[in-house]
């Protein structure tokens, strides 16, 4: 549209997961030397079984323009839904915008500067819950006692309004190329966040459990400066 352009897409995606397993160890040691065979155990076999399923639904979108090939901007939409966490909490959205702006359109043109831009960018990601971590099952123990099998509650609380792990980041910076982009200097400034973190915290063992399964209301924050020079 004369001097602008623009650009967008709209996806969608479908994450499946399934895993199966079983095996079986032998316990005790072996009634034959060197014969290693599930047969040859002393004691009842261990037998392990695992399962689990996850399934992530996705829309997402993407919207770009520019103006005169100098200025640039760009955001993106994504709505997951998780199966791991519960009904209320299993859609989420995430956002991210990102503009450039190439400052070296706007100056005389000379032989020593090829091009130089200034950036920014801010994101959001989020994580939800594993598999099965918000559910609240038994954990069952062959050969308990004799040849019995046991069944046991989880030492650890599980809340099925956990929210989703997010981290936010924050960059800006400048980048410049000289001599015919034979020399070039990049530095940015890097904010990034991360909050509703998902642990184990503890509590009472007068509760009769040892842990429990919740967001944390700590939050870190990493800054930092990237400064990178190459020379050709």
């Amino acid at each position: 549209f004369g001097d602008f352009n623009i650009n967008g897409l709209l996806g969608g995606s479908i994450y499946y997961a399934f895993d199966n397993a079983i095996e079986a160890l032998t316990q005790g040691g072996l009634t034959i030397p060197g014969y290693y065979s599930l047969k040859a155990s002393v004691n009842p076999l261990k037998v392990n079984f695992r399962e689990s399923k996850q399934q992530i639904n996705s829309l997402y979108g993407k919207i770009g323009a520019s103006w005169r090939n100098m200025l640039f901007v760009e955001a993106t939409l994504r709505n997951d839904w998780s199966s791991t966490l519960a009904a209320e909490q299993r859609s989420y959205l995430y956002p991210s915008i990102a503009g450039s702006f190439v400052v070296s359109e706007i100056l005389p043109k000379t032989d020593w500067l090829s091009l130089w831009k200034i950036r920014g960018s801010w994101t959001v990601s989020k994580t939800p819950a594993g598999i099965y971590e918000i559910n609240n099952v038994f954990s069952v123990t062959q050969n308990a006692w004799g040849n019995m099998t046991s069944t046991s509650v989880s030492g650890a609380i599980k809340n099925s309004d956990i929210d989703t792990y997010t981290t936010q980041t924050f960059e800006v910076g400048t980048a410049a190329w000289f001599f015919g982009k034979r020399l070039s200097l990049d530095m940015a400034y890097y904010t990034k966040r991360m909050y509703n973190m998902i642990v184990y915290a503890g509590v009472s063992a007068a509760s009769g459990y040892s842990s429990e399964y919740s967001n944390s209301k700590e939050e870190k924050t990493r800054r930092g400066v990237e400064i990178s020079l190459s020379a050709t």
